[in-house]
C-alpha cells in the first residue's frame, strides 16, 4: 500500500558541496522514506524490502510525522553507519561516543 505524500526532504538530498567546478550533482538515495497514509497519519517505507520499515520489533506505520520522522532519520543514519550513539555521564563528566 503505497500512501499519497512523500515527506519533504526524505525522499532524496543533493550533496552539491565537495565537487569539481562542472562535476554533475550527485543524488543521495536513503533507503528510508516518510509517506503519508490515507488516513492522514505517516509511516516509515522501507525501499530496500518495499514494505513499511520496523524499528526493534514495531511496524512503523500510524504514525504521527514527527514519529516517522524521527524513526526515519534514525534508520536511515544506522543503514549508512553514520549513527554514534552519544552517552552522557550522569556525573557531570563530558560526553563519550560509543
Amino acid at each position: 500500500m503505497r500512501a499519497s505524500r512523500v515527506a519533504e526532504g526524505n525522499d532524496q538530498a543533493i550533496e552539491p558541496s565537495h565537487r569539481a567546478k562542472g562535476q554533475p550533482v550527485t543524488a543521495v538515495v536513503t533507503r528510508f522514506r516518510c509517506i503519508q497514509e490515507p488516513n492522514g497519519s505517516w509511516q516509515v517505507w522501507d525501499d530496500a524490502e518495499d514494505q513499511p520499515a520496523t524499528l526493534g520489533n514495531t511496524v512503523l506505520v500510524e504514525r504521527s510525522f514527527e514519529s516517522a520522522t524521527s524513526a526515519c532519520s534514525i534508520l536511515n543514519r544506522i543503514y549508512d553507519g553514520d549513527f554514534q550513539l552519544k552517552v552522557r555521564s550522569t556525573r557531570g563528566g563530558p560526553s563519550r561516543s560509543l
